[in-house]
């Protein structure tokens, strides 16, 4: 079965978010309304994420989740939470414009800019 990669920048540093194929539906749900706030998702180059600690080895960190949905997700095991990081020039340079592109391809998830 395949996992899907989403290497959220700005909240995790190294933590990422797995999931099952058999959970697509529920992922598609919570990358749609991060895509409605403003995130932005970076499609990675194949091969680009390289495995820098497993989920044991932060299950002890605190980590803020972008949205409940996602919050809700990870405590319920539709999202697993595991340590990958991108390589320098890992992206394609294209943007994933819909949630089903992201379910696709391993992504980076950009927050939304703010300012004052």
């Amino acid at each position: 079965m395949a996992r899907r990669i989403v290497l959220p920048i700005g909240w995790y540093g190294d933590i990422t978010a797995f999931w099952d194929e058999e959970n697509d539906a529920a992922a598609l749900a919570i990358i749609g309304e991060m895509l409605l706030q403003g995130y932005i998702f970076s499609i990675l180059q194949d091969g680009a994420l390289q495995q820098v600690a497993t989920p044991q080895q932060i299950i002890h960190r605190k980590v803020i989740m972008p949205t409940e949905s996602f919050n809700q997700a990870v405590h319920s095991g539709l999202l697993t939470l595991g340590g990958v990081q991108a390589g320098d020039q890992a992206t394609t340079g294209e943007i994933a414009r819909d949630a089903a592109t992201v379910l696709t391809h391993d992504t980076v998830a950009t927050p939304p800019m703010t300012g004052g």
